[in-house]
């Protein structure tokens, strides 16, 4: 029952990320200012990698009879292998060009024109 449970979330929250007509992904890049189709094609990377560390690491061993306790901890250790080693991280002289100044926020009733 809880893996079923868990399952129908999973889905909802992954459907949420990768589908363009979801309400939080278009409020997501509206909010943004981002192009929604861009936005999009950046958050399926990391909804079916979640996706399948829980499919593979949970679902499937669940079913299987493997304990919560063994595969909650698997899927942690999992997803932060794959951060630590396949994961870019964000160097400090690539943001010494971005100024929140430069950004225009006119669309939603404030920025640089009002």
């Amino acid at each position: 029952m809880f893996v079923s449970i868990g399952a129908v979330l999973t889905g909802g929250a992954g459907g949420g990320h990768c589908s363009p007509l979801s309400d939080c992904t278009i409020l997501a890049s509206t909010g943004a200012g981002a192009d929604h189709i861009d936005h999009v094609n950046t958050q399926l990377p990391y909804a079916l990698l979640a996706t399948a560390v829980a499919i593979i690491f949970g679902y499937l061993p669940a079913a299987l009879g493997v304990p919560a306790y063994i595969l909650i901890p698997t899927g942690i250790i999992v997803m932060w292998i794959f951060v630590k080693y396949v994961g870019k991280s964000v160097k400090e002289e690539d943001l010494k060009d971005v100024k929140l100044e430069d950004i225009d926020d006119s669309q939603f009733g404030y920025g640089k024109d009002n």
